[in-house]
C-alpha cells in the first residue's frame, strides 16, 4: 500500500528544497555563480520542469544504490552513469510572478543524488549510499560544457562525487570502444534532448550498452516540428532510424501521441520495458514523457521503478498553479 498524498507532497518539495535547489545548496556563494551563468543556462516563463529533474533524481537516487546491491550485475565492474545532453547543470525557470526557480539539472543530478542527497533525505538507513564510480558527460555546447565543468569543481568543495569523470563533446560520435575503457559492468544513461538531436544510430549504440536509460521524449516539441519535417524529413529519418513517421504527415489529432508510440514500439522491439510519466503544460503548448527504458532480464517487477511509479501517480495531472502551490503551499492534496 503506498504511502498518503499528503506525504508524497512533502518528499516532493524536500527533494528540491534539501538536495535539487542550487540556489540554497551554495548559499552565499549562489550570487556569483547566477552571474556566470548569465548568457549560458536558459531561464524559461515557467517551472515544469521541477517535476522533470525531481522524477529523474527519485529514480537515479534508488537506482544507483539498489544496482550496486545486486553483486551478480557489477562483480566485474564498475556502475557508471552517462549524460547525453548533459547542459550546463542548472536549469532556471520564472513562476507566474517572476520570481526563479533555478533547479539542478541532470549534470548534477547523477553526481549528487546517489549518495549526498539520499543521504540528505535520509531515506537510505541500513548502509551508507553509495555514488556511481565513474560519470561521463556529453554536452555539445561548448560553454555549457564549460560552465558544467567549473560547476562540478565547486560542487567538489561542498560534498563528495565521483572523482572518475569525463567529458565529451556531441552524443552523436560516441565511440562505444573509448567507454569500454572505463570498465564499467553497468551503465545508467540520461538523454534530456530539445527535440530530435539524438540520432537512432546513436540510441542504438547506447541501447548496446549493459544499460538502463531515461530517455525524455519532447512530445510536443516533436508534433510542432512534423510540419517541416514531412516536406524535408532528415532529421525525423535519422530519429527515429526509418521513415514510418512520415504515415502521420496528414493527420493532425494525436498525432504527438502517435509519434512516441512509433518510438517506444522501436525501443520495445529491441528487447526492453518502456515506463513512462507524462507532464504536459496546461497555460502554453508544452508536453512530455519521461521514460525508462529497462532491460527484461531482470526477474519480475524492477524494483528500484517503484519510487518513480509512486511520485508519477500523483504529479501527471499537476497543471501550473497547482504545481507553484505544491512548492511554496501546504501540500499537493489541495491542489488535485
Amino acid at each position: 500500500m503506498g504511502r498518503p498524498k499528503q506525504d508524497i507532497s512533502v518528499r516532493l518539495k524536500r527533494h528540491y528544497y534539501d538536495v535539487l535547489n542550487p540556489e540554497r545548496f551554495f548559499g552565499e556563494k549562489w550570487p556569483e555563480i547566477r552571474k556566470e551563468a548569465r548568457g549560458i543556462v536558459e531561464v524559461e516563463n515557467h517551472i515544469y520542469p521541477i517535476l522533470k529533474y525531481t522524477l529523474i533524481a527519485v529514480y537515479v537516487g534508488t537506482y544507483a544504490n539498489a544496482i550496486k546491491s545486486f553483486k551478480k550485475y557489477n562483480k566485474n565492474g564498475k556502475i557508471c552513469y552517462l549524460d547525453a545532453t548533459a547542459g550546463a547543470g542548472i536549469y532556471i525557470g520564472k513562476d507566474q510572478k517572476g520570481k526563479e526557480w533555478p533547479v539542478f539539472g541532470t549534470g548534477v543530478i547523477g553526481l549528487i543524488m546517489p549518495a549526498y542527497g539520499l543521504k540528505k533525505l535520509g531515506t537510505v538507513k541500513k548502509k551508507a549510499p553509495q555514488h556511481f564510480d565513474a560519470a561521463i558527460f556529453y554536452e555539445i555546447d561548448n560553454k555549457k560544457r564549460l560552465f558544467l565543468q567549473r560547476l562540478h569543481k565547486r560542487i567538489e568543495d561542498n560534498v563528495h562525487i565521483p572523482s572518475e569523470r569525463k567529458y565529451y563533446s556531441d552524443i552523436n560520435t560516441i565511440d562505444l570502444d573509448e567507454l569500454g575503457k572505463f570498465g564499467c559492468a553497468h551503465w545508467l544513461v540520461v538523454i534530456d534532448p530539445f527535440g530530435a538531436e539524438i540520432k537512432w544510430s546513436t540510441m542504438q549504440k547506447i541501447l548496446s550498452l549493459n544499460a538502463d536509460i531515461i530517455f525524455n521524449y519532447m512530445c510536443a516539441a516533436l508534433r510542432r516540428q512534423l510540419p517541416h519535417q514531412c516536406k524535408d524529413g532528415g532529421a525525423f529519418d535519422d530519429f527515429f532510424g526509418n521513415s514510418n513517421w512520415r504515415s502521420l504527415c496528414n493527420y493532425s489529432e494525436g498525432v504527438g501521441e502517435k509519434l512516441f508510440e512509433l518510438y517506444k514500439n522501436n525501443i520495445e522491439g529491441r528487447g526492453y520495458t518502456v515506463y513512462h510519466a507524462s507532464v504536459f503544460g496546461s497555460s502554453f503548448d508544452w508536453h512530455y514523457h519521461l521514460m525508462l527504458i529497462l532491460r527484461k532480464k531482470y526477474r519480475g517487477d524492477h524494483p528500484w521503478t517503484r519510487p518513480f511509479k509512486e511520485y508519477r501517480k500523483y504529479i501527471e495531472e499537476l497543471d501550473e498553479e497547482a504545481l507553484y502551490n505544491l512548492f511554496t503551499g501546504p501540500g499537493l492534496t489541495k491542489f488535485m
